[in-house]
């Protein structure tokens, strides 16, 4: 039986959550009108602030918006890595919501929000951990090539990267994109070498 993406839209499949350090994704395939609610509830129960659609819409964004839930979208072609202006935006993104990947500044919202996390904070820790979705057809290419890139700006090296999100996406990135990964210079975060390995 061939894959087909269009009945697979109808489906609701539980993201894959990637989690390391204060960076925390959910990779997923794309929800369509037919089931965006579902997903919306489960991006809420993650505390999903951002969903990164890597490919071409297939739902409307008003659920999201409702649930105070921001749409981005960074298509790029199946099966190919992403092109720069695709990474770059993926990374302001990224340190939209959790900071530089050197360290060096904070979030913006961190500054307004920080007396309220600081009241919050002793109810429920684990709710204030922020979440960035990503999403492509099937989830298992484009969308986890970004968070690969997210990692390897944190200091892992491809392998591990990729190695990471498998446990938790089995299948995900192709031997392409794997190559990409494997000549991909962190353009934000500090390179070091052996800091992460997976045990």
């Amino acid at each position: 039986m061939s894959y087909s993406p269009t009945n697979n839209l109808n489906k609701f499949n539980q993201p894959s959550l990637v989690q390391f350090e204060n960076l925390k994704f959910l990779i997923m395939d794309s929800p369509s009108d037919l089931n965006i609610e579902q997903y919306v509830k489960e991006l809420v129960r993650h505390g999903t602030t951002d969903i990164v659609r890597a490919c071409e819409p297939h739902y409307q964004t008003l659920h999201c918006d409702s649930a105070g839930i921001t749409c981005h979208d960074c298509e790029f072609t199946d099966g190919d890595p992403p092109p720069l202006h695709i990474i770059n935006k993926w990374l302001d993104i990224i340190e939209s919501r959790y900071g530089s990947f050197d360290g060096k500044t904070e979030p913006e919202e961190n500054l307004i929000e920080n007396e309220l996390h600081q009241k919050v904070q002793n109810n429920n820790k684990s709710k204030l951990k922020k979440c960035v979705a990503v999403h492509c057809v099937a989830g298992l290419g484009r969308a986890p090539m970004l968070v690969a890139v997210a990692l390897m700006e944190a200091g892992f090296d491809a392998e591990d990267a990729v190695e990471l999100i498998r446990k938790t996406r089995r299948g995900a990135i192709n031997t392409r994109q794997f190559d990409f990964l494997l000549e991909y210079i962190p353009k934000r975060g500090k390179r070091q070498e052996g800091c992460c390995t997976i045990s």
